[in-house]
């Protein structure tokens, strides 16, 4: 029987980096949708913040050989900063979140949690998702391939392999006459 399929939480191994790593963040917040916290307009009170989210995976090609199965799976996370904004365009904050954004990226991209599970971090985007006159935000993409687990297909006991035979019907070339033979295969001890 195969063994558990451990997937990683690359979630919470970013958010702890952030917390270690990006000092110029004040908070950071796991959250499943962002666009609620954005609609509302919730900002935490210490800012700049950041919030982690698991974008989704996507997976590769399966290896299928000799019967085992193994997948490669890239999986995409999301890394929003935000601040709040103090005049109506946003251009006072924007210029405070690019050195922030900076700071993320130079801490994400080329790192990993635990490099026996995934592979390190590669940086894919930065833009800009929203400016509003209370606070303004940017996205940031990194993406993480690791490997979902080959798999031992299940065989039934076999008994030592000493000896085969093999019985098969042949057809005379002319049709007329059915010939048959035998062949025994035999294992070297």
């Amino acid at each position: 029987m195969a063994d558990e399929v451990q997937i990683p939480d690359l979630v919470e191994g970013v958010r702890d980096r952030l917390k270690q790593t990006v000092s110029e963040i004040k908070t950071v917040e796991d959250v499943a949708s962002l666009s609620d916290v954005m609609s509302r307009k919730i900002m935490p009170t210490l800012t700049p913040a950041a919030w982690v989210l698991d974008l989704g995976a996507t997976g590769g090609r399966p290896d299928e050989t000799l019967g085992h199965f193994s997948q490669p799976i890239t999986t995409t996370i999301g890394i929003v900063i935000g601040t709040k904004a103090s005049d109506r365009l946003g251009s006072q904050a924007s210029r405070k979140l690019s050195p922030i954004s900076h700071s993320v990226i130079t801490a994400i991209a080329g790192w990993t949690p635990d490099i026996n599970v995934t592979d390190r971090f590669r940086f894919v985007r930065e833009r800009l998702i929203e400016v509003n006159k209370a606070a303004i935000w940017r996205q940031l993409d990194f993406t993480a391939e690791w490997t979902l687990p080959w798999s031992e297909p299940e065989y039934d006991e076999l008994d030592d392999f000493n000896t085969g035979v093999a019985d098969w019907g042949l057809a005379a070339p002319n049709g007329s006459a059915q010939a048959e033979d035998t062949i025994t295969l035999e294992q070297d001890q």
